[in-house]
């Protein structure tokens, strides 16, 4: 995904959060939707020429902030009614369910001292 940070993004970022090939970032047989829509512009990235870098538009800039406020009123919506103390607490829960299934980390449980 495009980092939404304010600054252009090269792909080769994507290839290692996701573990993917650079061709698998830059494939574009079966179309580029965001370029073809005029949100993401992709240009030679001025260090390596052979690198790419992608830059969202004033109107992926736009999008992208359409976006942001459409996840913050789900996220309030989806925690209504529940105690502060709960929803205070869902971040470490969520992180620890993720630790669960994340294949790149350790499978041990923090604290198990068995090796």
């Amino acid at each position: 995904m495009l980092e939404l940070r304010g600054r252009p993004a090269e792909p080769g970022g994507r290839t290692e959060r996701e573990r993917i090939g650079p061709r698998q970032v830059l494939d574009r047989r079966h179309g580029d939707p965001p370029q073809a829509g005029g949100h993401i512009l992709r240009k030679p990235a001025p260090s390596d020429r052979r690198a790419t870098v992608v830059e969202l538009t004033d109107s992926g800039k736009a999008l992208a902030e359409q976006i942001k406020h459409l996840w913050c009123a789900l996220a309030k919506e989806t925690v209504a009614g529940l105690p502060a103390d709960t929803v205070a607490e869902l971040p470490g829960l969520l992180t620890a369910l993720t630790n669960n299934v994340d294949t790149r980390r350790s499978r041990r449980p923090q604290g198990d001292s068995a090796a």
